[in-house]
């Protein structure tokens, strides 16, 4: 995510889709935009694992983008480059990975048995609150510091997806 987007605020969108072989994206519904770039980035999702990635990359780039109109994508990405705090888009997908994770295995659990009002309240609180457990843990280091893929991140993954369920859960 980060390097897409250092590419787009370095050559410009068009330029820097081309490049990744995305192609010209302009036109196109953010939506279509949205796929394209989580298939170059997440590749198949073919892992429990892989479909949280692809679903967290899906919904940070949808935010990226909100509100963008077709003709405007190519801009929308241009404007999130140039404000990207890359640490804090950083922390964004990790925690939505993890919430995905987490409403994966517990989603009957927690929100089986909510109105619609009460559970887009609740899926908004469970992502303050991983987002928030998760800047606890690492405790001011750079997020891109972390092995996730080793030891520390497994355990750090481990601990905020115990402490939401102990919260959350019941």
């Amino acid at each position: 995510m980060g390097g897409l987007l250092c590419g787009i605020a370095d050559v410009g969108a068009p330029t820097a889709l081309e490049r990744l072989g995305i192609g010209q994206m302009e036109g196109h519904a953010t939506a279509e935009v949205v796929a394209a770039l989580v298939d170059y980035l997440c590749g198949s999702g073919a892992t429990l694992q892989d479909s949280d990635v692809r679903q967290a990359a899906t919904l940070l780039l949808m935010e990226l983008l909100e509100g963008a109109e077709a003709e405007g994508v190519a801009a929308a990405l241009e404007q999130a480059a140039a404000a990207a705090d890359f640490n804090g888009l950083l922390e964004r997908f990790y925690a939505y990975v993890l919430y995905w994770a987490f409403v994966r295995v517990h989603s009957e659990r927690v929100l089986g048995q909510r109105g619609d009002e009460d559970m887009g309240r609740m899926i908004e609180d469970l992502k303050t609150y991983i987002r928030l457990a998760l800047r606890q843990r690492v405790r001011g280091r750079p997020l891109a510091s972390v092995d996730w893929l080793g030891a520390e991140g497994q355990r750090v993954a481990e601990e905020i997806l115990e402490a939401t369920l102990a919260v959350y859960g019941g």
